[in-house]
Order: C-alpha cells, then structure tokens, then sequence
C-alpha cells in the first residue's frame, strides 16, 4: 500500500511555514527527500590512532519530484503546478477564458514554497523552499515536469500514516501519453517524428548559511539546454547538419493534447542545434542533436514559454 503524500503551498513570510490542508496536496510522482549539510573537524597533531569528532553545520533539505503536465480544464485558469514554477523564476500570465502562460523571469524572482511530506509514520516540513524545473517528452509517455527543491531543514516528526481521507484531489489533471493525433511536433516549421524532446536547467538554486543570512535563492541565470531526437527528415526541407553548421536560430513548437479545449499545452522555444548525431530507432532512420535555448536579444527572454489555452 502507498502511504505517502505531499503537500505545498506558498509562504507568506519567507521561511515561515503556510498552513497546509488537504487542499494543498500535490499529484507528486517518484518523490524524494535527502537531507544535506557539511561535517567540519579538525586534525589535531596527537598520539593513537583515530579520527575526533566533526560538527555538522548548513543543514538543509534537498526535495524531487515529478508532475504531469497538464492543463487545469478550463482555458484561462492556472493548474495546481503553476505554484511551483513561480517558486523556480518564472512567470505566470493569466488571460481569463482564454490562455496561462508560464516564461521565464527577468530578473528570477521567485515565491518561497513550504513542503510537507508524509512518509509512513514520518512528516519532513521544509520551508523557505525556491528551485529548478526540466521538461521530458518521450514518444508513448506522458508529458511531465520534474522539479527540484531546497530549502531549510527541520528533523522529521513522527505521525501517522496518511489515509485518503486526509487528501483533496479536486483540480489536479493527469497527462495523456505523446502519439500520433494528439501531439504535433516541428523544428523551424517541419512537422518531424519525435521520439524524445527534453529541457533540463542549469542549477542555480543556492543554500547559504552564513551569519544574518540562512535561506534559499536562485542565484545567476536560468541557463536551459536541451536535446532533441527526431526521424532524419528529407534533407531538402530539413538538414541538421546545415542548421547546426550556420548556427541557425531554430524555432520550435510542441503541441499536446490538441483539440482539447482548457487542456492543449503548447511549449514554444527558440534554441541553436549541435552537431547531429545518426542511429536507427525500432529500424527507422533518427537524428539526435543537442538544443541550446537561446533569447531573441539580450534583453528578452523568449527562450521558452508554456501555453496553456
């Protein structure tokens, strides 16, 4: 039997933990929690054998899990998940009846989130919390988004194990697996045969613990790079190579879930593809590439931005 729960909500006052109820429950997959610090000690000049003992300081906790990516139901209203990617330096714009669109911010200002999870007989509380987030599309899978958390560490307390009465699934949608006419897929306007699309973050999330200073901050850019795995199409409509040897500025555009209105999800991106790699997949002629985001100019950050409608 599963006799876990997780549950989030954001924070008032930074480090303070939110009052959390069975509303604040996320559909969380593959969590884990790790608990982090650093062990000092010192190396006196004695007689024996034998270490002495350290000092543990810089304590804090280090969350993963992942999400479906999925739309609310209904156009113009965020999804439960939209909480958590203004804690890792996006933004949210909200056009009631008609779209959500989350883009990254500038400068990554982000909300601090306190997490609880019940774990069997165990809660882990962890506030202040700020982090990252990637993207993984693979054909026959569903669309997720994983996260990553951290924040300030508290020593679990014994509880008991979560029931379902203790949960409120209400607002949280599940996605459906990326197939043939329900996901589009092109590169600089070519429709291709995906097999894998993945946007993965540079970590720039950053504990500090130092005198008048103990929190969690996203620190420098929100560096994305990703990777792309495709059938080779017809080179003269299509050709890796050309596109990685000219540094093209390539346009691309995932669309899952269409014809569902309140559930389409579109990611549009703009990146520079690397050098191609060729291998058969289940016999059929792929390509694989490396796809660095990149803005429009330096001063938008149009790399990437999820749609919602």
């Amino acid at each position: 039997m599963n006799r876990q729960a997780l549950f989030a909500k954001k924070e008032t006052t930074y480090g303070t933990a939110a009052d959390l109820t069975a509303a604040d429950v996320i559909h969380a997959e593959n969590v884990r929690y790790v608990p982090k610090g650093e062990t000092v000690k010192g190396d006196p000049a004695k007689p024996g054998f034998g270490s002495i003992p350290g000092v543990t300081y810089g304590e804090h906790g280090e969350l993963t899990f992942d999400v479906p990516l999925a739309g609310s139901g209904t156009a113009g209203t965020a999804p439960k998940w939209g909480v958590f990617m203004k804690a890792v330096g996006w933004t949210e714009t909200v056009v009631a009846d008609t779209s959500v669109t989350y883009a990254l911010g500038l400068p990554p200002l982000a909300d601090s989130l306190t997490f609880r999870w019940r774990d069997a007989k165990r809660t882990h509380v962890l506030t202040g919390a700020r982090g990252r987030v990637s993207l993984k599309v693979t054909a026959g899978q569903r669309l997720m988004l994983s996260f990553l958390f951290r924040g300030l560490h508290a020593d679990p307390t014994a509880s008991a194990a979560p029931t379902p009465a203790d949960v409120t699934w209400t607002g949280w949608n599940d996605s459906l697996p990326v197939q043939q006419g329900r996901t589009t897929f092109s590169l600089d306007g070519t429709p291709l045969t995906l097999r894998d699309f993945s946007i993965d973050a540079a970590d720039n999330v950053r504990f500090t613990d130092v005198p008048h200073q103990e929190n969690v901050e996203l620190l420098g850019d929100i560096a994305l790079s990703g990777k792309v795995k495709a059938g080779t199409p017809d080179l003269a409509v299509f050709n890796p190579e050309t596109k990685w040897r000219t540094n093209a500025v390539v346009v691309g555009a995932l669309v899952h879930e269409v014809g569902s209105p309140g559930r389409i999800v579109t990611i549009n991106t703009r990146g520079q593809m690397g050098a191609p790699t060729y291998s058969r997949d289940n016999d059929q002629d792929v390509f694989e590439s490396d796809f660095a985001l990149v803005g429009s100019n330096l001063g938008t950050s149009d790399d990437i931005a999820i749609v919602l409608t």
